[in-house]
């Protein structure tokens, strides 16, 4: 909610910084006096401060769709690694256990505006991989990018900890990052 507070103020000094606006705002009769012209001039600035908006806005999803992308490609069966995981998701403290849906080996529930599911998947040619299935956009942001961060960082360190090799991959998901719409996002399986 920080994001949006902040992400507001930067439009409105933005808006501020147009001439035609902040005269607008000093003295709101200026807005009839100028007739057409003015009127044509706010929607020129109107323009430009969504044309901004949407740029800031653009990467900042951006950089939140990456670290929801990062998924633990991990060279051991979720045998052995599952302990691990659970131990380090634990650790994170926002992260709760659920029950594996089908294919899913372990899975784990982040609750904040929406739902995002993180889960362990058993991968015959990979041994086990490990990042976010399931995630939603919601008011044109995605959300839960800083769980996601925090529990690859503690499997992270935990599988360091352990000697388990294992390497990070860029995960997509579908609809892709193109589409900003509100709704639920899902892991595409990796190649």
């Amino acid at each position: 909610m920080v994001k949006f507070y902040l992400l507001a103020l930067v439009v409105v000094v933005i808006l501020l910084s147009i001439p035609t606006t902040r005269r607008v705002v000093l003295d709101p009769r200026s807005w009839f006096r100028g007739g057409a012209d003015a009127s044509a001039s706010m929607r020129r600035a109107q323009a430009q401060a969504r044309g901004i908006g949407d740029a800031v806005t653009s990467s900042r999803n951006g950089r939140e769709l990456q670290k929801l992308g990062q998924t633990l490609v991990i060279e051991a069966p979720v045998e052995q690694v599952g302990p691990l995981l659970t131990r380090a998701m634990g650790e994170t403290a926002v992260i709760d256990p659920v029950a594996p849906l089908p294919g899913e080996s372990l899975a784990w529930t982040y609750s904040g505006l929406t739902e995002t599911r993180f889960a362990a998947v058993a991968d015959p040619a990979r041994g086990t991989v490990f990042g976010v299935v399931h995630f939603e956009f919601s008011m044109r942001v995605p959300q839960g990018a800083s769980a996601a961060d925090q529990a690859v960082d503690k499997a992270s360190a935990a599988l360091r900890a352990a000697g388990v090799a294992f390497h990070l991959v860029a995960r997509a998901y579908e609809p892709g990052p193109t589409i900003t719409a509100d709704g639920p996002r899902t892991a595409v399986p990796l190649p």
